[in-house]
Formats: structure tokens, sequence, C-alpha cells
């Protein structure tokens, strides 16, 4: 016997329904199916090279910011030395 297979001693105790086939619902399922081949290595390139530009753009803010800082004390500092 396979596996799941159900096994009756009494050949008696088995009942047989017969039923009807209805496709209904599979055309309708088969109407909405959409079958599309994947490039993985294209998704995953893509993917890290999103990650990449999301980072270098981190850091050029960063460093403009600290650029920001640094001229807003040294313009801070100039005018104090002028007026000295």
């Amino acid at each position: 016997m396979d596996i799941g297979e159900v096994g009756f001693f009494v050949e008696k105790n088995v009942k047989y329904e017969s039923t009807t086939k209805d496709n209904s619902f599979i055309k309708s399922i088969n109407k909405t199916r959409e079958e599309r081949l994947v490039d993985f290595e294209a998704e995953k390139d893509s993917y890290y090279k999103e990650i990449e530009n999301k980072k270098l753009k981190f850091y050029e803010d960063k460093v403009s910011f600290i650029f920001m800082i640094l001229y807003i004390i040294i313009y801070h500092l100039l005018i104090l030395n002028l007026s000295l």
C-alpha cells in the first residue's frame, strides 16, 4: 500500500459515489492566470544597485551637511576676527 492509502478489511464497507466534473471554477481561475518568466539575477542586481544608491545618497547628504556646518563655523570665526 502507498502512504496515505486507506485499506478496508471487509470489502462490503466500501462505499462508492459518482460525481460530476464541474470545471466552471477552473475556467474562471484560468482567465485570470498570469504566467511570467522571472530573471532572478537581474532582480538581484537591481536590488543591490538600489541599496548602493541609497547608501551613496545618505553619505553625500551627510558630507554636505558637515561641509555646511564647517562653512558656518568658519564664516562666524572670520566675522569675529574681523570685528576684533
